[in-house]
């Protein structure tokens, strides 16, 4: 019974072993084993040290063994827990949300986004003006790429971030205001609740992704800490991060298409749950998305408007 109990303890070991040495947490550990063997080993030795190390730990007790491995293992799920947990705020920092020492840099940065948006701006009406239909195929190819530009950067100087990322999730986040009068802060909660199963699927999807390139973010930093043994570290470090955070800026992208798509599609939804009066068209959508948004906000005592009798399905 005993030797079964170790047998089905040593299967279920391995299996989380399995898992924990494809998790980013043994990437930057067996990276920093690395740095340490390269800076404590001369060219010639790297090899023969690597191979001591290894034939000790093969020649250590079963028990010795296990608990070895028990402790690799317990290491690589602390440091990946605690990795995960910063996730949050890494993602952002990337978004551009730092702290005030940083104001003077942020402010510079966010103007010289402000000023790109407005040149952008300037440049996509100019090109309209002309007609679509008298646009050179260069041209054509311009006003795309400035519209593509423009929609992913908030309008307002005041709501500008200092980064491409955060300008992509800001522009998408303040898009409902703008379009149809709805507050996301204070209606996306409630919506949230209503969405069909595969809406929330595709956006929690998207956000895991996101949060998945702030934590690679962060390993990549942290490969940094092996500088001291190994000068290889740095460069590892500004790719690993570089290309974390341009897949950030990717998956943001995708993120943002989604929200504005289910509120483009779903925004009808938290009508009929609060039983408000839907818009009868565009030009009084926006009206009633602030008045809406002002009722989930601070509630309301008036008679106006009248709910709808058809109870929500």
């Amino acid at each position: 019974m005993l030797t079964k109990l170790w047998t089905g303890l040593g299967e279920k070991l391995a299996e989380r072993f399995a898992l924990a040495l494809l998790s980013p947490a043994a990437t930057f550990w067996s990276a920093g084993a690395l740095a340490w063997f390269d800076g404590h080993a001369s060219g010639g030795h790297r090899p023969t040290a690597l191979n001591e190390t290894t034939s000790r730990i093969t020649g250590l007790p079963a028990a010795a063994q296990l608990f070895l491995a028990l402790g690799v293992l317990a290491l690589l799920t602390a440091s990946g827990t605690f990795v995960n947990a910063l996730s949050l705020p890494m993602l952002r920092l990337m978004e551009g949300y730092w702290p005030r020492f940083l104001a003077a840099p942020r402010r510079r940065l966010v103007g010289r986004k402000a000023s790109r948006r407005a040149s952008a701006a300037t440049r996509w009406r100019a090109l309209m003006l002309t007609g679509e239909d008298s646009l050179t195929p260069e041209e054509t190819a311009e006003a795309i790429q400035l519209d593509r530009l423009l929609n992913r950067m908030p309008p307002s100087p005041a709501q500008q971030m200092p980064t491409r990322l955060g300008n992509t999730l800001r522009s998408a986040e303040s898009r409902p205001a703008r379009k149809y009068g709805l507050d996301p802060v204070v209606c996306w909660p409630h919506l949230w609740l209503l969405l069909p199963d595969p809406a929330r699927e595709e956006i929690s999807h998207a956000r895991a992704s996101l949060d998945r390139a702030a934590t690679w973010t962060i390993w990549g930093l942290l490969l940094l800490v092996w500088t001291p043994w190994s000068a290889w570290a740095i460069p590892a470090a500004l790719v690993v991060a570089t290309t974390s955070y341009l897949a950030a800026v990717r998956t943001a992208t995708a993120y943002a298409d989604l929200v504005e798509a289910v509120w483009d599609l779903h925004r009808s939804t938290l009508y009929k749950a609060l039983r408000w009066p839907l818009p009868v068209d565009p030009a009084t959508e926006f009206a009633a998305g602030k008045a809406l948004t002002a009722y989930l906000r601070r509630g309301a005592r008036g008679t106006l408007p009248r709910f709808s009798q058809d109870l929500p399905a």
